[in-house]
């Protein structure tokens, strides 16, 4: 089963790659909270779900996009989506107490997506190059889906000047799926709008093809940022 069709296989271990400043925070909540609503997402259908939300960065930039989000689409998330408002460390004195306590509130709570925003963020302490120490990763994220129930989404960056993701290929061997937000082309850029265009790609699917792509647009809105079609419908 499909939490986004074709895209985010359901209960599984999945990652949204994208360079700096591509957007993909901004498109992974859009995501997500159509989850926790139930909306499909840019027309793919979806499985509701409750998420949590791990942000690593840039939390109250989060929440001013979920409030947009709330605005543009006339409905509230209500307690549909949790976040916590910093990281949680794979590596650490403390790791062998958080991560428990992180599954047992997750299954407690019915959620059915955790998602780690960024994984730089979750994994200071580790090599992001060493194969040992993503596989040591792997392995929480893989626990965490065990002992709660839930699919885990890393969002990651890209190499520099590349479309795939940043270290050890030890994850992207891992991953049930992965989607890659990038900019697209300036030819592909939507008449009338002034934000900027992205583009959604399937880059790995375990149980599915590969290669299905989504058009979105990132505009300002509601003092924050909202994602729409090139037209700036939701």
């Amino acid at each position: 089963e499909y939490l986004i069709d074709g895209l985010i296989e359901d209960r599984a271990l999945s990652a949204v790659v994208g360079a700096s400043g591509a957007g993909k925070s901004a498109v992974v909540l859009d995501m997500i909270l159509s989850v926790a609503r139930g909306l499909p997402w840019k027309g793919h259908p979806v499985k509701r779900t409750r998420v949590l939300y791990i942000a690593g960065e840039g939390v109250s930039g989060a929440a001013q996009r979920v409030k947009a989000w709330e605005t543009q689409h006339a409905v509230g998330v209500g307690q549909d989506l949790f976040m916590i408002p910093e990281a949680v460390l794979l590596a650490g004195s403390d790791a062998h107490r958080v991560w428990p306590w992180l599954a047992a509130n997750v299954r407690a709570n019915d959620i059915g997506l955790v998602v780690f925003d960024t994984l730089a963020r979750m994994a200071v302490g580790l090599d992001e190059n060493s194969a040992q120490d993503m596989g040591k990763a792997v392995g929480l994220f893989d626990r965490l889906r065990k002992e709660s129930g839930a699919g885990v989404m890393v969002v990651h960056h890209t190499k520099r000047g590349a479309e795939t993701a940043r270290g050890s290929s030890a994850l992207f061997g891992a991953l049930d799926s992965e989607v890659l937000v990038r900019k697209a082309d300036e030819d592909d850029d939507g008449e009338g709008s002034d934000g900027l265009a992205v583009e959604v790609v399937s880059t790995k699917q375990k149980n599915a093809p590969v290669g299905t792509e989504t058009n979105v647009w990132l505009q300002s809105g509601h003092g924050s940022v909202i994602v729409t079609d090139a037209n700036g419908g939701t």
